[in-house]
């Protein structure tokens, strides 16, 4: 059976975000918050992690009305692996490895 990919509408509203933040707190020890925690991020290499920073099996996902459907990705910014988002209640939590 096909899972249906998370649509995704990427970017950050920043109230919302830290409401997820207080409700969901992280439950895998893999993940972190870096800073003021608008991304979360895992240091585990050479491979991304198969769960998200709730325990919950990565499901593939599309960007916005995009019919490419997602994974893993590599990363274009110095430091960072790879990057990929998912959603929690409909927010875009964006997700990244180092």
């Amino acid at each position: 059976m096909t899972e249906t990919p998370l649509k995704v509408i990427t970017g950050y509203d920043e109230a919302s975000l830290g409401d997820i933040k207080q409700r969901y707190p992280i439950t895998n020890d893999e993940w972190k918050l870096i800073g003021p925690g608008t991304e979360y991020v895992c240091e585990r290499l050479p491979n991304p992690p198969t769960l998200d920073p709730w325990g919950r099996k990565f499901r593939p996902w599309i960007v916005g009305d995009e019919t490419k459907i997602r994974k893993w990705e590599n990363h274009s910014f110095p430091g960072y692996k790879y990057t990929r988002w998912t959603t929690v209640e409909g927010v875009p939590i964006k997700l990244v490895t180092i």
